[in-house]
């Protein structure tokens, strides 16, 4: 009897980790990256782009036409890279891309630093300025001014030659951001995670450690809303309301951006997938019920998100009891991940701190 339950962990581990038994854990590997990672990256990469020609068409002439549609140019770069960071793992932080792309919170004096020393725009110089000199957060404080400003301002500062020159400089430097990190992806990191749990992959030749990957960063990512979108902001490690340290306060999207975030977790979880090899199909083969809760709580608190009708730093500071639901919905879906799912997929969590703020 003692050899038979060694022979039977032994291979439930192979199934976990590599071999014929990995063969499913791999489709939905497979499912991950072409129905979701490489569409999210393609439509970054476009987003990118049609902000950088944005930019450019603004510093061409500057008015409040071409100022909003610069604006407007990043709210979206902002969507689409949100989606993005439910699979933030492999180049966006092997290669430092996620923090050249979204270093935040802004620094403003920073900012007008860079632009005030900076002698060259060409390429390699903005390349190698500090993260929170360029990427989204540094074009929020140019495209938008301070927080509660007025458009009045950020057109009177980008008539400024310099100071366009600048921020046209950052447009092309995210493009380039958003390039790399789907190159990296299409010429490799997309094979190594197809082909997991084979010898043919050099970084997940142990196919568990692709899933340890994975479901770290899903709940480092629902981490992120509770934390630092919605905790921090909220007061819950210093005690008093941030309301300034909310995400994207000057272009008022925080909601926004916690939705798209969220999306991106909820697509990676099988959310409008065309086939049955999703995460979410997995997980229910292991344990149903937990399957059925996260979709569940997933929804909710998007549904809690759609619901709130003004900035976010604007209810934190008038009605925090109003975001305590949204705080406590994000924990719940932290904790399913954390406790439920990647128990039933074999993961080790290796956030810091799982129970958070």
């Amino acid at each position: 009897m003692k050899h038979l339950f060694v022979a039977l962990v032994l291979l439930a581990s192979a199934c976990s980790s590599s071999g014929p038994g990995f063969e499913q854990r791999r489709l939905v590997l497979a499912q991950l990256v072409d129905e979701v990672v490489l569409p999210g990256l393609d439509a970054f990469v476009d987003k990118a782009d049609a902000l950088k020609t944005a930019v450019s068409a603004l510093c061409a002439s500057v008015s409040q036409t071409t100022l909003y549609a610069a604006q407007q140019a990043w709210l979206d770069a902002r969507l689409a890279y949100k989606h993005t960071q439910a699979y933030g793992f492999g180049p966006a932080d092997d290669d430092g891309i996620s923090v050249d792309v979204d270093f935040w919170p802004a620094r403003p004096d920073t900012v007008e630093k860079a632009i005030a020393e900076t002698t060259s725009l060409d390429d390699a110089a903005i390349d190698k300025l500090g993260v929170s000199s360029k990427g989204l957060p540094a074009l929020e404080v140019l495209l938008f001014g301070d927080i509660g400003g007025d458009d009045a301002a950020v057109l009177v500062a980008q008539a400024d030659s310099k100071r366009c020159g600048y921020t046209e400089a950052l447009g092309k430097a995210l493009a380039r951001a958003a390039g790399k990190l789907r190159s990296a992806w299409r010429d490799s990191f997309a094979d190594e995670l197809r082909q997991a749990g084979s010898a043919t992959s050099t970084r997940y030749s142990v196919g568990r450690r692709a899933y340890d990957d994975w479901i770290n960063h899903l709940i480092a990512s629902v981490e992120l809303i509770v934390s630092k979108k919605i905790g921090v902001p909220l007061g819950k490690s210093a005690g008093f309301v941030q309301a300034e340290l909310v995400e994207s306060p000057r272009a008022e999207s925080s909601i926004a951006d916690a939705r798209g975030t969220l999306e991106g977790i909820s697509k990676s979880y099988g959310a409008g997938a065309k086939g049955p090899d999703t995460l979410q199909a997995l997980v229910a083969q292991l344990r149903p019920a937990v399957a059925s809760d996260v979709r569940t709580q997933i929804d909710g608190l998007d549904a809690l998100l759609a619901g709130v009708t003004m900035p976010l730093g604007v209810l934190m500071v008038d009605a925090p009891a109003k975001v305590e639901p949204i705080y406590e919905a994000a924990r719940t879906l932290r904790q399913t991940f954390v406790t439920e799912v990647a128990p039933a997929l074999d993961v080790k969590v290796t956030l810091s701190n799982n129970d958070g703020d």
